[in-house]
């Protein structure tokens, strides 16, 4: 199959320039596109907080530039492998087998759609935990613990418009129920914005 990166970046969030970025989805969209610079395909990414601080995955074809990034909002005194790592994630995608549990963690835009009306509606608490749960269950995989880990309310600023977007992550354990849509999944992402942030579903095998 296609090989797969997955890139970690860790951001310094003690420089005003890193503040700055986290905030709006148009400039970390842009950002991560500068990091390829031929045409890249699909792109996912997510944005994760963590004891360490931000940190920035993305899952791509190609492995990513990251030496701008690393100037501009990394540590200064620190090496470029220390602050970027990238991971093929052939193998791994070629070992997936049905039965595998893995936990994971995913971000979602938390919106379903009204059939009679068109309107996208956000959700929270329990539906959006069964939202995560049918997503997922549908696309090679059953959910056997969910539990929101967290949120980010974003401006997005597209066409002119500010609007605020809602990124939640979620994570818990999941097993494969079918291994061929199941690598799919983790290659295409879920669920809407994926180029804002979400979708982006990464495994750790327990």
């Amino acid at each position: 199959m296609k090989s797969y990166y997955l890139t970690q970046i860790k951001l310094n969030d003690s420089r005003r320039s890193t503040w700055n970025l986290l905030g709006e989805l148009e400039p970390l969209h842009a950002l991560v596109m500068k990091m390829f610079p031929n045409d890249p395909g699909r792109i996912l990414w997510r944005l994760d907080k963590n004891y360490e601080g931000p940190v920035l995955y993305i899952l791509s074809a190609d492995v990513p530039d990251a030496t701008g990034v690393v100037e501009q909002f990394g540590w200064p005194r620190l090496d470029y492998q220390q602050q970027v790592r990238t991971v093929d994630l052939t193998k791994f995608f070629e070992s997936i087998r049905e039965g595998d549990r893995y936990g994971f963690r995913i971000a979602i835009n938390p919106v379903r759609n009204n059939g009679r009306t068109g309107k996208n509606t956000l959700i929270v608490g329990k539906r959006a935990l069964d939202l995560v749960r049918d997503r997922l269950d549908a696309n090679g995989f059953h959910v056997e613990e969910v539990r929101q880990a967290d949120e980010a309310h974003n401006l997005l600023c597209k066409n002119g418009r500010k609007t605020v977007r809602v990124i939640t992550s979620f994570e818990g354990i999941l097993s494969v129920t079918d291994p061929e849509k199941a690598v799919q999944t983790l290659v295409n992402g879920v669920g809407r914005m994926k180029a804002y942030g979400a979708g982006l579903l990464t495994l750790a095998r327990i």
